[in-house]
């Protein structure tokens, strides 16, 4: 099966288009808590891409922890959950199978200890600035 897409059905056509409508909106928002993830991060001394500016869009604002699968744990007692299949693992998502892949193990240590070390904050549309607040402030019971 070729990895390009030819045609998009319309329903996910009329999809991309919403989202395509309302584009400057979500990556102002995603602006925005970049920048408020950012300053916490400064401001707390936590390790993160030094290279990542409040004027990105990122997808997902990531810091690193030796503590992110206890820190992703614990939230969940508070009903945050950032453990999205995506983190924890060198090829994601975390259920691929590497050996089938041909990935062994120590290949890539500095892939693989970012995937153990990486806990990524959400900047998607529907994350509020109330939340990233909260956000913040579990984190730092850990890391600071």
């Amino acid at each position: 099966m070729s990895p390009y897409l030819h045609k998009l059905p319309n329903a996910c056509a009329a999809l991309a288009y919403l989202q395509l409508k309302n584009i400057e909106k979500i990556n102002n928002h995603r602006r925005k808590l970049t920048a408020y993830y950012l300053s916490a991060a400064k401001k707390n001394g936590w390790s993160y891409p030094k290279n990542i500016n409040e004027n990105m869009t990122v997808l997902k604002f990531p810091i690193f922890t030796e503590k992110s699968n206890k820190i992703r744990k614990d939230l969940k007692r508070h009903n945050i959950y950032l453990e999205d299949g995506w983190t924890s693992a060198v090829i994601c998502p975390k259920t691929t199978n590497n050996d089938a892949l041909g990935y062994c193990k120590g290949t890539c240590p500095e892939a693989e200890k970012v995937a153990k070390n990486i806990l990524t904050l959400p900047t998607h549309p529907t994350m509020t600035m109330k939340q990233a607040k909260t956000l913040i402030k579990h984190i730092n019971k850990y890391i600071t």
